[in-house]
């Protein structure tokens, strides 16, 4: 039939997989527990990766919902505790318990098992 197309997976099933015994190591790591929701941002600290944008959006989260025990992580290049422009949003919004900031990883692929959503707040790619 000319109305249906078959688009292949576009991420590479060889390496990002379920795996139950990483997501326990890799959450252990990042200081969550096993029944937590997790948010993940992988990405560099870059204007265009809008980070502030995104912690606006779970500052109106955790106003919504302040029993909520989720947690968010950004994972990337100076996406740590030396940024001192993403440190001081956090702290700006009071959301230190709420976000991890674990810097960037060779194997990415372990990391994304801990995330139970994938989150995008570029405002462009390319």
């Amino acid at each position: 039939d000319e109305r249906i197309e078959v688009i292949p997976n576009g991420f590479d099933t060889s390496r990002f997989y379920p795996n139950p015994s990483m997501r326990r190591d890799i959450r252990r790591e990042i200081r969550v527990d096993a029944n937590t929701l997790v948010f993940g941002l992988v990405g560099r600290y870059d204007p265009h990766k809008d980070h502030e944008g995104f912690i606006a959006a779970i500052s109106e989260y955790t106003c919504a919902d302040p029993r909520s025990d989720a947690k968010f992580v950004f994972c990337g290049l100076q996406m740590n505790e030396d940024n001192k422009a993403i440190v001081a949003a956090i702290r700006s919004r009071n959301l230190q318990d709420k976000i991890r900031l674990i810097g960037a990883h060779s194997n990415i692929e372990d990391y994304y098992q801990a995330f139970d959503v994938v989150v995008s707040s570029s405002t462009s790619e390319g």
